[in-house]
């Protein structure tokens, strides 16, 4: 039996602005983080979400492969990639504005859920996006259905 662990919810790129309005690009989100700890750590692992097929997705998509992540269960996407921009104040703190409208995080359906319980993985971590957060709302009755109708 295999014992992997399907990680679901969103992957993407956080545009961090400097104090001196110098930009850098990051790879990111709760869950993507969370299945390339997995993978790195050498546990059976698959990321489940929906990754854009533009360049940031490209970069995603490749940082998931390099870290040992099944990469089976994403689901491609012309939208774009979701983006979070991170103001640093001076103290170095984080202050953040998520890009989510019409890009790529909140799209994965019933469909897809379903196939990644198909063979049952040992475990999910579903992230706050794919469950019950308001920036994804367009996700959160898909998984709750999912999770009726007993696969989670």
């Amino acid at each position: 039996m295999t014992r992997q662990i399907v990680v679901a919810g969103e992957a993407l790129v956080d545009l961090i602005v400097e104090g001196d309005a110098s930009v850098r690009s990051a790879l990111g989100g709760g869950p993507y983080t969370t299945a390339r700890t997995i993978g790195r750590l050498g546990g059976q692992v698959a990321f489940l979400g929906t990754i854009s097929d533009d360049h940031f997705g490209s970069r995603l998509r490749q940082g998931l492969v390099e870290a040992g992540v099944d990469e089976r269960l994403i689901v491609r996407t012309a939208a774009p990639t979701t983006l979070a921009l991170a103001e640093l104040d001076p103290g170095s703190a984080a202050h953040y504005r998520f890009y989510v409208d019409g890009t790529a995080a909140p799209g994965l359906g019933v469909s897809d859920a379903l196939a990644a319980l198909d063979p049952e993985p040992w475990a999910v971590h579903l992230a706050p996006w794919a469950s019950s957060s308001s920036r994804a709302r367009p996700a959160s009755p898909r998984w709750r259905i999912t999770c009726r109708i007993g696969r989670c």
